[in-house]
């Protein structure tokens, strides 16, 4: 369980003679104040984040860093430092650790419940050509991040985020050193983990906020510079206070102060859309059709309907694999498998196969093969789900889980949520198959997977983390599977909340049919088809081709 986590940070320190903007002869006196106030705060660790002095030579830089690391020592506060290019410009980043006792390289710390990763990405500039972030380097930071699922911070020197260098006087005409030109490689890595709720650095001399697909990047003003603060040095440091929510203040001349909401586990924007030249079916739906390639049906509503096909559903299939058109379909029921979903799709008539479909379960089971090797796990949910997970190399535990994994089943008892909820309290992610919170059946509606979510969530006390639709992760697998253009691939569902908006977060075109759930009001989630059935569909993609 995490606890209120208070921590002081200062970066570019940049101690030594002034140069341009920089401020370096009160470098030192600026740093004293900041750790004075570190501790009389009552900082649980301070973080330096890089660039300690200005470079000149390897004689004069070895001074000025030891005097930097003379003011660390004796400290009741623990700290941690990141190497800046400024640092290792004349000296190794060993002797700059070795200075202040730190790992050589990369390295993580766990406090209160949270994790710290101060990853130590290449800062040496090779002039003339610029920095890069090094496969060894992206390589450590996906190992470490599948070591554990509790929230983390990243910190780093130059920060990730790509951020704008707009009137920046560093970096605004050398917007090449003002961040890694690889950088997106590192944001994947940090967005696909699903637990870094924040990313924090220094390098560029001034204070921003970039939130990038959900993660906030910040950095954080030079102590000792002076192009924001009308001549003067900034004095900037920082305090961050994360529990709830992440708290960030910066003191000095170039104050600045704001509030965060902390990421749920695994949260993730909608995926942007193309270019629209590229993407003619944001601007012009009907005529897209013309060159769909591909179609990705939603089962229950839309195909079937309990153990009847739904009228003009086979004739549309049929009519669609004579075209030549790929047929695929996913499904938020994680009950059954894709053999089992294929045998019932076929005693109907409809020529789909195992391969085509896509289960809740199945994307369940890779996404945690993704996320960590062979994942111990604890199931709630039905058998089908439990075979998806062990087919993809989960190991079943009784004892210390890493993930429970949940589903919907008729058989789950409240002693089995019970233990369930022992296993979230101390430490095991939760992991959903589908959010649903019912679903239709003959006798009316029945709970779904997401009623055990909120089951398990209240009684857990955190947040779990949901694969199916509308996550986009689900239709993207589909696409890879069969190698699908999301501009050429069109989804077709009966319900808004999940199939138009896990369709359009994914990229592709959508078309909402009115066979199945009762169809709300349409949200913001708009389909660019609105059909009363599939012969419907047929018709407008038939009419789409000949106009064309």
């Amino acid at each position: 369980m995490q606890e209120s986590l208070r921590l002081a940070l200062v970066t570019d320190i940049h101690h030594g003679e002034d140069k341009l903007t920089k401020r370096g002869a009160n470098a030192l006196e600026l740093l004293d104040s900041f750790l004075s106030f570190a501790g009389d705060w009552g900082a649980d660790m301070i973080v330096e984040l890089g660039d300690r002095i200005s470079d000149v030579n390897k004689e004069t830089d070895f001074q000025l860093l030891s005097e930097v690391a003379s003011r660390f020592e004796g400290l009741n506060t623990p700290h941690n430092h990141l190497h800046g290019n400024h640092d290792v410009a004349f000296l190794e980043e060993s002797l700059n650790s070795k200075t202040f006792s730190q790992p050589n390289s990369s390295f993580s710390v766990e406090m209160k419940g949270w994790r710290l990763i101060f990853w130590q990405a290449d800062t040496f500039i090779p002039w003339p050509e610029t920095f890069q972030i090094q496969q060894s380097d992206l390589q450590w930071l996906e190992s470490e991040l599948q070591k554990s699922n509790i929230p983390t911070i990243i910190f780093t020197h130059v920060p990730i985020s790509s951020g704008s260098m707009q009137s920046n006087y560093w970096f605004q005409n050398n917007p090449e050193i003002g961040g890694y030109p690889n950088a997106s490689e590192a944001r994947e890595i940090i967005e696909n983990s699903g637990h870094v709720v924040l990313c924090v650095s220094g390098h560029v001399h001034w204070n921003s906020l970039n939130q990038v697909n959900a993660i906030p990047h910040i950095t954080l003003q030079s102590l000792t510079e002076s192009f924001t603060s009308e001549g003067d040095a900034a004095g900037a440091w920082a305090t961050l206070e994360i529990h709830k929510e992440i708290s960030w203040r910066v003191y000095g001349n170039d104050p600045i102060e704001f509030r965060l909401p902390l990421r749920k586990p695994g949260h993730k924007w909608a995926t942007p859309l193309p270019k629209f030249k590229k993407n003619q079916s944001a601007l012009h739906p009907f005529h897209s059709l013309e060159n769909v390639e591909a179609l990705i049906f939603d089962l229950d509503g839309v195909l079937y309907r309990d153990e009847e096909p739904i009228e003009h559903a086979r004739e549309f299939v049929s009519w669609a694999i004579s075209e030549g058109i790929k047929i695929n379909a996913i499904t938020n029921n994680a009950g059954k498998t894709s053999d089992e979903y294929a045998q019932k799709l076929q005693r109907m008539g409809y020529l789909i196969h195992p391969h085509q479909i896509i289960t809740a379960g199945m994307a369940t089971a890779q996404w945690l093969a993704e996320h960590t090797t062979k994942p111990k796990v604890h199931v709630v949910g039905p058998k089908a789900l439990q075979q998806e997970l062990l087919a993809a190399g989960a190991q079943l535990a009784d004892d210390c889980p890493d993930y429970v994994v949940a589903g919907i089943s008729p058989d789950i008892t409240v002693a089995d949520l019970s233990i369930a909820t022992r296993f979230i309290r101390h430490g095991a992610l939760l992991v959903i198959s589908n959010p649903d919170r019912t679903h239709p059946t003959p006798n009316g509606l029945a709970p779904e997977a997401g009623a055990i979510r909120a089951f398990l969530e209240a009684s857990g006390g955190k947040p779990g983390i949901t694969v199916g639709k509308p996550d986009p992760y689900i239709f993207r697998m589909a696409l890879s599977r069969h190698k699908l253009s999301p501009e050429r691939t069109l989804m077709i569902g009966d319900t808004i909340a999940t199939d138009i908006a896990g369709g359009l977060a994914a990229g592709l075109l959508t078309a909402l049919v009115e066979t199945g759930n009762p169809v709300e009001e349409l949200s913001n989630d708009h389909p660019a088809f609105r059909v009363k059935n599939l012969d419907e569909l047929r018709q407008l993609m038939i009419s789409a081709k000949i106009k064309a």
